[in-house]
């Protein structure tokens, strides 16, 4: 069987796509404020950056096709975390470094073809010093 490459990279972008947009949504209705979606700087990318009451949270979604025995969560590795992490610092020192609470959170969805099984906010899924004290996870 041949894979065609080019399709499944498609696919994979259009559903992650489709889960930050499902993820946007749940967040004004918990009446998140959205500032970015797809923030990008040489140290990385946040999928949305949005602020919750003082709070302003770096927001990253992952979403799969089917409920199985792996979590979205299962694709956040510690080098990615790393990366928002750097990223949310570049995007503070562009906003003049405010003296606001930081918090890194995570969305996980589960869609199939037609609607949305499950979703999952995580909030303070992991911090700076989290970072610190996990090691590499490929």
């Amino acid at each position: 069987m041949l894979i065609n490459y080019r399709k499944a990279k498609n696919y994979k972008k259009k559903l992650g796509y489709l889960g930050e947009k499902i993820a946007i949504s749940l967040l004004k209705k918990k009446n998140y404020r959205i500032h970015i979606h797809n923030y990008n700087n040489p140290k990385g990318e946040i999928d949305i950056i949005a602020q919750d009451g003082l709070t302003l949270c770096f927001i990253e979604v992952k979403t799969r096709r089917k409920k199985d025995k792996w979590k979205p969560a299962d694709n956040l590795k510690l080098k990615q975390m790393k990366r928002i992490f750097n990223s949310s610092m570049s995007y503070l020192k562009q906003i003049n470094n405010p003296n606001i609470p930081v918090r890194y959170d995570l969305i996980e969805i589960i869609y199939n073809k037609f609607d949305v099984q499950d979703v999952k906010h995580h909030t303070n899924f992991f911090s700076q010093s989290t970072l610190k004290n996990k090691t590499y996870q490929g």
